[in-house]
């Protein structure tokens, strides 16, 4: 049952990104508003929303603080397409 992980899974990037776009655009902020605020790179935070980049636990607090949320809520869902979901949760 051992899976040989090489790459970060690119619908898992893209549904995070997708995740953090939704609450940046709910909260009416601009990409360098987010960036600014998290203190990190406008084009980080265009890459990360648009899943051509991975993020560390503790880049996803910063962005998650910055979006007055938790890291919890911004990885809502974004393993819902992949085996690893199921295999969570027992299926």
């Amino acid at each position: 049952m051992s899976k040989k992980h090489t790459d970060d899974d690119p619908a898992v990037l893209e549904r995070l990104g997708a995740n953090i776009n939704a609450r940046r655009v709910q909260l009416g902020l601009s990409q360098g508003d987010l960036a600014g605020s998290a203190e990190i790179d406008r084009t980080y935070v265009s890459q990360v929303e648009n899943g051509r980049k991975s993020v560390t636990i503790s880049m996803l607090a910063r962005i998650s603080k910055a979006l007055s949320t938790t890291p919890s809520a911004l990885t809502q869902g974004i393993m819902s397409d992949s085996a690893e979901e199921a295999e969570h949760q027992g299926a």
